[in-house]
């Protein structure tokens, strides 16, 4: 029963109460840009009565739909590709190693002999300090 008071409320009071047609807008202010439901000294009431007509307002209510489901469409389209892209990882931060001539068999030797010699100078004495002259100065000394 309650149920059935309260269904027939809700149907009836939009139907009583029409706020629209009794609401009165007052355009007040020195420059006319402030609006008011209560009268002020220097109003002007203003008429703010829907005007358009009933095919008007389907076509708004068309146009609305629209865009409404193209920006759900573009959104939907923007997730896709933020799902899809996968930005790089770094490798290391240093730049890309690049070839800048051709490797030959006694350059990479070479180099896998420095690096050799290297390592084990490292190895065997890493915080020793060396005293003997770099070998440049050596050889032109001698």
């Amino acid at each position: 029963m309650r149920t059935l008071a309260l269904w027939a409320w809700l149907l009836v009071i939009p139907l009583v109460c029409d706020a629209g047609a009794a609401a009165t807008v007052y355009r007040c202010g020195s420059i006319g840009n402030e609006y008011s439901q209560t009268p002020c000294a220097d109003g002007q009431p203003m008429d703010v009565n829907d005007s358009r007509t009933q095919e008007q307002h389907a076509q708004a209510r068309l146009l609305a739909a629209q865009t409404r489901d193209q920006a759900l469409a573009l959104e939907r389209d923007r997730l896709d590709k933020e799902a899809a892209f996968h930005p790089p990882r770094a490798g290391s931060l240093s730049s890309p190693v690049t070839t800048q001539f051709s490797e030959t068999p006694a350059h990479s030797k070479a180099h896998r002999v420095r690096k050799k010699r290297l390592a084990r100078a490292t190895a065997v004495a890493p915080n020793v300090l060396r005293t003997e002259p770099p070998r440049a100065t050596r050889s032109g000394a001698q």
